[in-house]
């Protein structure tokens, strides 16, 4: 019996430190369960029975141990049995001595008891299962079957994180076999959605080409990674194309202007993702109080500033995509409110407006003039409004040229019967000699000049010029080719707007002959009404041999070209003379003008290509004229107001067929253009 009580002793010391000094004036485990049964009924309890391990509550005479223990249990945890039976948490009142050996009942036969050569269960192996585990990964909300094997955990992301995006330079998925085959780059972007079905981002920036702004990709994609990697930024400006791009990539010229500024954004969303809401802090600092009524009043900040207490509006993002500096952006720029008129303007600087929260352009307008706009005020050549706003005009002060040879060619190209009195020897192999001295043949006519060029240009047109496989492949196919190929022919170094008319009616006179003529006629009789062309007809029936006129005046035919320049219209022939032939000559004339090319003898492949590099050169050196640029945002609005007169003539077509439908009525009402105010330049 005493061993019994002095292992129970023991046992529940090792369990709960110095509260076993509590229980040594029991003797055994039996006696412990007879007196707390008779405390609580006020009955004997058969020996042998279990009591669980509960507090109660329902009577005032039990008080609830308090264990004197220097070891602090979890209490979130379930604590380990040790003894064999459970043993009650609450103290009861013992009783004497004497009752207790009366009451003692005997010790079962199969009753286990402790030998005192057994050590008692450390305190640190009862409290294994009390430390604390980190979850493991499948506890995660998401599942790691759904997240690709090549994805880290640090590249999962949420909503408003900002990450960086593998994109190629047509905006298309790159699968992980085609890296090592295509051009592509990282670009920073921040993360709108992201669920379980498609993860939407957003790019920074402007990146150009036919990237579209916002992008959803499948969740867990590998084409997104972490923005910082060691608390620094993943990618540099030496690194975001070259170090995932295939060999023989070009990057563009302007690509690392677009992502340094994209970057830019990045960081400063990156800055405000961190800030905590203005709105908490200022519940925080200013508290409000109840009013007697019920009614709640908005709290009373004092203003900062001379403007109204309101929030800020954010501030827009600057339009990277505007070029600013000295070969800044060629727009059509307003300079009152309420007026109409656009003129001609260059894009000089870009400056924050801390006042009104907003950016500022800085333009120079066609007279020398400055001013500041917002961006609302201008257009772009990629914009539509820049081929249909109102354009104001303009006196261009100019001296009058001393050649007079330049006139007397222009009278010749405009009088169809003349023609045959002004044709050069054949074009493709003229008897010319070579050039001695540059500056005697800078001071001779454009028609001399242009007739050490009209060989190259027949050799453009049969596709047997290298350097012009570009622009004739690109013109040949169409659509967005051609027009990429019309926004890029705008630089015309040296010569002025007057000379680039004459340089493009001299290409036109050799190359097409009397189509020029036979598609005046044709663009007349389409904008002509059919009553109209009939009256026409009864009123001068000789005009049926306008073209036989023209066909009779006419020397020679025109220079033929390979099979697909053959096979275009007599239009598009037109236009070929403008975006192809056209900057093929000038580049020419800035070779011959500079004693870079002496003769007019087309030399070997490689020979011509670095020429034709030498040329495009002389053209950005010589393109420091202050007023150069207008002439060519005025051909660049030309050309828009060409493809926009396109587009209306296709829908006044369309309108006037539904209206001869309906009612048979065809006139549309048009309404004259507003005048503008005129400014003088001085070149």
């Amino acid at each position: 019996m005493v061993r019994a009580a002095t292992s129970t002793s023991a046992s529940l010391g090792g369990l709960f430190g110095d509260g076993s000094s509590d229980l040594t004036d029991l003797t055994d485990t039996e006696e412990v369960s007879a007196s707390i049964s008779r405390e609580r009924t006020g009955s004997p309890v058969a020996s042998g029975s279990s009591i669980p391990w509960t507090s109660s509550t329902n009577s005032r005479s039990r008080k609830t141990i308090t264990y004197k223990s220097k070891r602090k249990l979890s209490t979130e945890m379930p604590v380990p049995s040790v003894v064999s039976a459970p043993v009650a948490v609450e103290r009861c009142r013992p009783a004497s001595k004497q009752a207790q050996r009366d009451s003692a009942p005997s010790t079962p036969p199969n009753a286990k008891r402790r030998k005192l050569n057994q050590t008692p269960p450390s305190t640190s192996q009862s409290l294994k299962s009390l430390v604390l585990q980190p979850p493991s990964i499948s506890t995660l909300r998401i599942s790691s079957s759904f997240i690709d094997p090549s994805k880290k955990l640090d590249d999962i992301f949420s909503e408003k994180d900002v990450v960086w995006i593998k994109v190629s330079l047509h905006g298309e998925e790159v699968q992980p076999d085609e890296e090592k085959g295509g051009s592509f780059y990282w670009w920073p972007a921040q993360v709108l959605e992201d669920d379980l079905s498609e993860t939407t981002i957003e790019l920074f920036g402007n990146p150009g080409y036919d990237i579209p702004r916002r992008i959803k990709l499948p969740p867990f994609s590998s084409r997104t990674v972490s923005f910082r990697l060691d608390n620094q930024l993943r990618y540099k400006e030496s690194s975001f194309f070259e170090e995932f791009s295939s060999e023989g990539a070009v990057m563009l010229p302007d690509l690392t202007t677009r992502w340094n500024a994209a970057v830019a954004q990045a960081l400063e969303a990156e800055r405000e993702e961190l800030l905590p809401d203005a709105s908490s802090l200022i519940n925080d600092i200013v508290p409000t109080k109840q009013p007697r009524n019920g009614k709640e009043k908005e709290p009373y900040l004092p203003c900062t500033s001379s403007q109204s207490c309101t929030e800020k509006s954010p501030i827009k993002p600057p339009d990277e995509s505007v070029r600013v500096g000295e070969d800044g952006e060629l727009v059509l720029a307003s300079d009152h409110r309420g007026r109409p008129d656009h003129w001609p303007a260059r894009v000089v600087s870009r400056s924050l407006d801390q006042k009104n929260r907003r950016w500022l352009y800085e333009v120079c307008y066609i007279d020398g003039k400055r001013k500041k706009l917002e961006r609302s005020r201008f257009f772009t050549c990629m914009e539509p409004g820049f081929a249909t706003c109102q354009m104001g005009q303009w006196e261009t002060i100019r001296p009058p040229s001393e050649d007079s040879s330049d006139d007397e060619d222009e009278t010749h190209d405009n009088n169809p019967q003349e023609f045959s009195h002004a044709l050069s020897p054949s074009p493709s192999n003229p008897d010319l000699e070579d050039i001695q001295d540059a500056d005697e043949f800078f001071d001779r006519s454009l028609p001399n000049q242009m007739k050490y060029v009209h060989p190259i240009l027949c050799r453009v047109i049969r596709r047997e010029y290298p350097p012009a496989y570009i622009s004739h492949d690109d013109f040949i196919k169409g659509g967005k080719a051609r027009q990429e190929l019309v926004r890029s022919a705008a630089n015309y170094g040296q010569f002025s707007e007057n000379e680039i008319q004459k340089i493009t009616n001299l290409i036109r006179k050799v190359m097409l002959r009397d189509e020029r003529w036979a598609k005046r006629v044709i663009e007349d009789e389409e904008d002509q009404q059919p009553g109209e062309i009939l009256s026409m007809i009864e009123e001068k029936p000789e005009s049926k041999d306008k073209m036989t006129d023209s066909e009779r005046y006419s020397g020679k035919p025109r220079p033929k070209g390979c099979e697909a320049y053959e096979n275009l219209s007599r239009a598009d022939r037109g236009l070929y003379c403008t975006d192809v032939l056209l900057p093929v000559a000038i580049v020419q004339l800035h070779l011959l003008r500079s004693g870079e090319r002496k003769s007019w003898k087309v030399q070997s492949e490689e020979q011509e290509k670095a020429l034709y590099s030498k040329g495009l050169e002389l053209m950005v050196v010589t393109h420091k004229n202050t007023f150069q640029w207008v002439s060519e945002l005025v051909t660049m609005r030309r050309m828009a107001e060409n493809l926009q007169k396109k587009k209306m003539r296709k829908t006044t077509v369309a309108t006037n067929h539904a209206k001869r439908e309906n009612d048979g009525t065809t006139a549309i009402a048009s309404t004259p253009p507003a005048r503008s105010r005129r400014r003088q330049v001085q070149v």
